[in-house]
């Protein structure tokens, strides 16, 4: 739960991913019309993502979109107050304004974003002008409860990367956003060397659990956990193998 403060980054700068929703496509690279790199599963053909197809681009944030993602947090903070599933968050706490700018510095945040609203005819406007539907932030800063759990994997901490914030917006719930968001900063993970990615999450917040464990996360189970800004509270640790064959691509293409 930690923001990402003095971590090495873990995902590249220029990397980007375009998602269909329905399964099937190659992997492919390609330079869009702003010289952004593209990276991810097309259809046969690689292409932009036309207006009204069921796609979501996936990306690093740069600083100019950080303004957005300030909106998004603030929307999910004040939508899940005092809901079941309310995880404490305060924006100017966790998150805060100069820890997301930090990640974004790093090529550490990610966001999802409508493909069909980043688009106008044949041509793609600059992103920061498409629909954000989600965020996340994975960088190497390991709680201190983590250094005691007995993870299945045994790994040197350069080789650790940890999920953190992942945000889907109110009106982007049930397109698969979250699951989009945790392939890519999986993917990111793996490209920088990390062998295992890590989280943790309240216990009380079970559609994120269910969601974590069909990404393929091996739940270690509810504990109290203390985290380093200064609490206790019920909490699951997950944990993903990104060294076995086919797990993200199973990921990507399972809701």
């Amino acid at each position: 739960m930690a923001e990402a403060e003095g971590s090495i980054p873990f995902v590249s700068t220029t990397s980007l991913y375009s998602s269909p929703c329905a399964s099937g496509g190659s992997f492919c690279m390609s330079r869009d019309r702003f010289g952004r790199v593209r990276v991810g599963s097309f259809p046969s053909t690689a292409r932009p993502v036309r207006k009204g197809e069921c796609h979501m681009v996936v990306t690093v944030a740069a600083e100019r979109d950080l303004p957005a993602v300030e909106r998004l947090y603030r929307a999910v903070i004040e939508e899940m107050h005092g809901a079941p599933h309310d995880v404490w968050w305060e924006f100017g706490v966790h998150p805060t304004r100069e820890g997301l700018r930090a990640s974004a510095s790093r090529g550490e945040l990610i966001v999802a974003r409508d493909g069909a609203s980043a688009t106008v005819g044949d041509g793609e406007v600059p992103p920061q002008e498409a629909s954000l539907l989600g965020a996340c932030v994975v960088d190497g800063a390991q709680d201190a409860g983590y250094r005691t759990a007995a993870w299945p994997l045994s790994v040197p901490d350069h080789e650790v990367a940890v999920l953190h914030l992942l945000a889907v917006a109110p009106e982007g719930r049930g397109r698969g956003v979250a699951r989009r968001l945790v392939a890519a900063a999986a993917r990111a993970a793996r490209a920088r060397g990390a062998r295992v990615l890590r989280l943790d999450v309240f216990d009380n917040n079970a559609p994120a659990i269910a969601l974590y464990r069909s990404c393929g996360f091996t739940d270690l189970g509810a504990r109290a956990f203390a985290y380093d800004e200064g609490f206790t509270h019920g909490a699951h640790l997950m944990e993903l193998d990104l060294g076995l064959p086919g797990a993200l691509d199973r990921m990507e293409t399972t809701r």
